[in-house]
């Protein structure tokens, strides 16, 4: 539960969380990110770094056809998180990535061969799969909120 919170709160800073929102679109350096956000680059310096502490973002030197290195940082991880509050029960937990569904596995070998397929064909078949995600993901948070209401139902009975 510590590293949860010290995630949490690592997120519940705005200039992290637009970091992370610029990071997510590709690689970057202290300066660019600091001339987007017209933020110094001592504060993005230290930012990055609680991010890096976090394990969110990694970064890399690298060395362009000229000038000296730089060193670029980049979203490390997927990370998903459970946040549950209701009477008697609040929980904020890391939700592991899982492929327990044989739907969907489909869907990832479907992705995998979509990715080599030709761009006509790509947007075609891309827009049915992501149609079938769309309405899986429905149908697993409502039946993640009913099986939250049942365990925060039988928590509440053995508390009684």
């Amino acid at each position: 539960m510590a590293d949860i919170e010290g995630l949490l709160d690592d997120l519940g800073n705005d200039t992290r969380r637009k970091i992370l929102f610029l990071l997510a679109e590709r690689p970057q350096f202290v300066s660019e990110i600091a001339e987007q956000l017209d933020v110094g680059r001592k504060a993005i310096i230290e930012h990055l770094r609680r991010l890096e502490d976090s394990r969110l973002v990694s970064s890399e030197e690298k060395r362009l056809s000229q000038g000296r290195p730089r060193k670029y940082y980049e979203i490390r991880r997927e990370v998903f998180f459970n946040v549950g509050i209701s009477p008697g029960f609040v929980d904020f937990s890391e939700l592991e990535s899982g492929k327990e569904i044989d739907e969907v596995e489909k869907l990832d070998m479907e992705m995998d061969e979509l990715e080599v397929a030709p761009l006509q064909e790509r947007k075609l078949a891309g827009s049915v799969i992501l149609n079938k995600l769309e309405s899986h993901m429905e149908r697993l948070e409502s039946e993640w909120v009913e099986m939250q209401r049942l365990l925060n139902r039988a928590r509440r009975l053995l508390n009684k």
